[in-house]
């Protein structure tokens, strides 16, 4: 039986005026101005590829649980890698409102076949130094991990729906190799710990 569990439903209204039908366009500006106010980078943004329709949008996952919006509205898809849940972003056509759901369903990587990448902030700050070496990236399965100056840290793996995968704690005097061969092709942010958190993405071909 198909179900999902909803922990959160916020509706955002917006004082500017729109159009009487709100574009693509305008849905991703309302999108982004939300998400410099709500959310720090980094974070993965995938806009659902099918156009509104007047009947609303259905989502489905993998495991058979489904979504349904019942109006004509753009959807998004947002991976920030702490979150545990899915968060979806509805800008309803007409009006230009925002909602945002909050889901418990189990969102795996071949469900993003409906959506593709709108922003991808992940990656060093603006200005700040790089201390980590990764390569081959993309990769084939051994990804080498060059240190500069951090000798313990943490390194987390997520998928890019933001599924915790992989957590280990290594020392990082050198040179470390991480195996990712198990892993489905596909994008991946990889998590770097020390004094602060450092998110990498990592293609896996």
């Amino acid at each position: 039986m198909k179900k999902i569990i909803i922990s959160m439903l916020v509706l955002l209204a917006w004082a500017t005026s729109l159009p009487a039908q709100a574009t693509r366009e305008q849905a991703d500006e309302i999108v982004l101005n939300y998400l410099q106010n709500e959310i720090t980078r980094p974070y993965l943004l995938y806009v659902n590829v099918n156009e509104p329709n007047a009947e609303g949008i259905v989502i489905s996952t993998s495991n058979d649980e489904t979504f349904r919006a019942k109006y004509a509205c753009w959807a998004y898809y947002l991976n920030k890698s702490e979150m545990q849940q899915c968060h979806y972003l509805f800008v309803k056509m007409d009006d230009g409102n925002l909602l945002e759901v909050i889901a418990s369903n189990d969102f795996e990587q071949n469900d993003l076949t409906q959506w593709k990448t709108l922003v991808d902030s992940v990656g060093m700050v603006e200005g700040e130094k790089n201390i980590l070496t990764l390569y081959p990236n993309p990769t084939n399965g051994q990804l080498k991990i060059e240190n500069v100056e951090l000798k313990i840290s943490t390194i987390e793996i997520y998928d890019a729906v933001g599924r915790l995968l992989h957590s280990k704690i290594i020392n990082l005097q050198s040179e470390t190799v991480l195996d990712i061969s198990h892993l489905p092709v596909g994008v991946y942010l990889l998590s770097v710990y020390d004094e602060t958190k450092r998110i990498y993405k990592v293609v896996k071909q």
